[in-house]
């Protein structure tokens, strides 16, 4: 038994561990989503942001931003590997309580 509660206490603080790395790296990155509007013709570049209620929309360019948005996939696939481990910690939380 005394194994077992190991294992459970070891994985509990590797989840907890990789959760506040994650959330860190998080933060790093940018939010929001790179639209491409016409206007008039021509096509220009907004990253759309949520401020609290409201949608943002901040002019970029007139070319595509590619390492802008390389960087938002990053955080977006950062936030899918978060959603993991957050539910692999609510598993946990449920083991312990049986």
């Amino acid at each position: 038994m005394k194994t077992a509660k190991g294992i459970f206490k070891k994985s509990v603080k590797y989840y907890l561990n990789a959760k506040e790395s994650m959330t860190k790296r998080l933060a790093k990155f940018p939010k929001g989503s790179v639209k491409k509007l016409i206007l008039k013709g021509k096509g220009y570049y907004y990253l759309t942001v949520r401020e609290g209620k409201n949608v943002r929309k901040i002019y970029i360019g007139k070319e595509r931003p590619v390492k802008l948005m390389k960087e938002i996939q990053k955080r977006r696939a950062l936030r899918a590997e978060l959603k993991k481990v957050n539910r692999a910690l609510y598993a946990l939380s449920r083991l312990k309580k049986k």
